[in-house]
């Protein structure tokens, strides 16, 4: 009878000192909860006169996955801040978005200096091969373009080339600096080939006369003549109208007009720029995928070594009873 009663006291001190922790630890913040063997000063948090504590607690995959999704790292952290992914996914995405800022701002300088380029300061003459000397003002000149492609859709009755085939924007559109760069019918104003394809040697626009008709080339098929289509041009200064030759320069050859060459270059390289810049978005995207799974992978981790534990443990700590350090033993059951 004396053995019972001794069981029967024994378990109620165990059950009253489990019950005493539990309610102790329910009272801590969860992030006090996160890592486990952490050592707590009954002073500084005025709750338990425990000294030692070991925690453990089970994480939460579904709010892992949600932080790191919005943090890349969060997870992470949240999960096992001692993981080496904790501090990799956040320097990924602090490089990544830095290098987003420093493409665009790259391609925003080069679209700024082409644009410039095109028709935003104004060039001498006398500076440039194929310009006459005398010229002043934009490398681009839109009355160049309009007093070219008049004369062409003068030529033929019937062709392609009318006043709805050339629709360049009178301002300083974006479609207005694509345009002039990506497509040849829009060569026309660029001042190098003006002078070279539509002027005389004093400046003089001579390609609205007659005897200079046969300086534009084209194919040409009788049966078919809506399907003219002009092929280039033979350089004025090497024009002779009674025999004309077939030595023309086609539109988009770079020698045509060397400044469309540099310019075309010119966008090639901010859009190369800004291509990068997209890269890196979706660098950002991956790595922000990445690190929700990896954070899932970790609790996951986390939780294996969890339920790897005794259900049934029993810890030895001390106390403060009465001033006193008292040893005490602890029993733990998890369900």
């Amino acid at each position: 009878m004396k053995h019972y009663s001794l069981v029967l006291m024994l378990l109620v001190i165990i059950i009253g000192t489990h019950a005493q922790v539990t309610t102790q630890a329910r009272s801590f913040r969860s992030d006090d909860f996160l890592f486990a063997d952490e050592v707590i000063h009954s002073d500084s948090v005025g709750i338990t006169n425990d000294l030692i504590r070991v925690r453990h607690e089970r994480k939460n995959a579904h709010r892992a996955m949600f932080y790191s999704m919005i943090l890349p790292g969060a997870g992470q952290f949240y999960a096992d801040r001692s993981s080496f992914t904790t501090y990799i996914f956040p320097i990924l995405e602090v490089g990544l978005i830095a290098g987003i800022i420093y493409y665009n701002n790259k391609g925003n300088e080069i679209t700024r200096d082409f644009e410039r380029f095109a028709n935003g300061e104004t060039i001498s003459g006398n500076d440039y091969d194929n310009v006459w000397d005398g010229y002043t003002g934009p490398r681009y000149n839109r009355s160049y373009q309009t007093a070219v492609h008049n004369v062409m859709i003068g030529l033929f009755a019937s062709d392609i080339y009318d006043s709805e085939f050339f629709r360049l924007d009178s301002g300083n559109t974006q479609h207005f600096y694509e345009d002039i760069g990506k497509y040849n019918k829009y060569v026309f104003g660029w001042v190098d080939w003006y002078y070279q394809f539509a002027a005389d040697a004093t400046g003089t626009f001579v390609l609205n006369q007659d005897v200079y008709n046969a300086a534009w080339i084209w194919s040409y098929n009788p049966l078919q003549p809506q399907n003219r289509r002009w092929l280039g041009n033979i350089p004025i200064a090497t024009y002779n109208p009674a025999d004309p030759g077939v030595n023309y320069v086609n539109p988009g050859h770079p020698s045509a007009t060397p400044m469309r060459s540099k310019y075309i270059q010119m966008r090639y390289n901010a859009e190369d720029n800004y291509s990068m810049a997209r890269m890196l978005a979706f660098g950002v995207a991956l790595n922000h995928i990445s690190s929700g799974l990896d954070a899932v992978l970790l609790v996951n981790k986390h939780n294996r070594r969890y339920l790897a534990s005794s259900e049934f443990s029993m810890h030895y700590y001390a106390s403060l009873q009465n001033d006193q350090l008292t040893p005490m033993l602890g029993f733990n059951w998890k369900f």
